[in-house]
């Protein structure tokens, strides 16, 4: 089966007064493909009136989404965001947005690229996502993100590996799914010297009924952590770590993400770079999203030019 694309994009816009514009975005995505698969178009507009000044932004909008072809409709979703920057250094925010998403060849391969055809996939239609949040920056070099939010999503898509021949494959399904979700993120930099942060994640799912074993390899929340530092000049050495714990469904839990993975860099020169990793240091066994069993601990090391 081959799929082939044709994209345009493009946008009018006007300028009201200093501080005020109005305009639209548009786009068109032709999909085309081998028998037994069918074709579509999935057209988009986006107009949007939009307010800035030094401490408020504000865009208020609608995405108009038009589909031909296989699962054809007209689909309508809000897009309003609101900025407020006070103090300074601190923005509060609250968005509400949605949209059509393509779910073309080039999205499931960025899933997974062991994927078999088990049916043709449709575009997931996200008719709100509603996130509130602040963010900011209370000293020089720290910054932080905190936001919770609710989305639903019609024909979300979902990742399943099976056996085929011997082999492990992914197969995609879609169902209406809901999701409450928060997180919180802090980052430091200073200079060239040393950088570390951290994010934390809650998901709440809710699936058709009947569909729960579709949430095997979704995220119920994460851990994530990293930290950089300059040895010397031209020597920089990274830790990073994940801890992911999956949803539970039909009663039981896919085995968490849990992985800790060192590397080191050294630029002798502009051209000339010399790095090696040291990945999944806790040789920790679980499924990956593509499906496939991750490679316990492994070493990499190599050069790098550039020209």
């Amino acid at each position: 089966i081959t799929e082939q694309t044709l994209h345009a994009e493009g946008f009018i816009s006007a300028d009201l007064s200093s501080n005020q514009k109005i305009g639209v975005d548009f786009s068109i995505d032709n999909m085309m493909y081998d028998k037994p698969l069918k074709n579509y178009s999935l057209i988009k507009l986006m107009p949007g009136y939009l307010f800035s000044n030094d401490d408020v932004r504000f865009h208020a909008g609608v995405n108009v989404d038009f589909q031909t072809g296989y699962a054809s409709g007209l689909k309508v979703s809000p897009d309003v965001r609101f900025d407020y920057t006070f103090s300074g250094s601190y923005k509060f925010y609250a968005n509400v947005t949605g949209g059509t998403i393509l779910n073309d060849f080039r999205t499931l391969n960025g899933v997974s690229p062991y994927w078999l055809p088990m049916e043709q996939t449709k575009t997931s239609y996200t008719p709100y996502d509603a996130r509130v949040g602040i963010k900011g920056s209370p000293v020089n070099g720290l910054g932080f993100n905190l936001y919770g939010g609710y989305r639903e999503t019609k024909d979300e898509l979902f990742s399943m590996p099976f056996l085929e021949d011997g082999g492990i494959f992914n197969g995609f399904f879609q169902s209406k799914a809901k999701v409450a979700y928060a997180a919180l993120s802090m980052d430091y930099n200073h200079r060239d010297f040393v950088d570390f942060g951290f994010s934390l994640g809650y998901f709440n799912w809710k699936t058709e009924k009947g569909m729960d074993a579709l949430l095997f390899l979704k995220p119920e929340y994460y851990i994530n952590a990293y930290a950089r530092a300059r040895i010397f000049e031209g020597l920089h050495a990274s830790l990073k770590y994940l801890y992911e714990g999956r949803v539970s469904t039909l009663g039981k839990r896919t085995d968490a993400v849990n992985e800790l993975n060192l590397s080191a860099e050294y630029n002798l020169n502009d051209r000339f770079n010399i790095f090696v990793g040291f990945n999944n240091l806790l040789n920790s066994k679980y499924i990956a999203e593509t499906g496939y069993p991750v490679q316990g601990f492994n070493v990499m090391a190599g050069v790098s030019l550039n020209f």
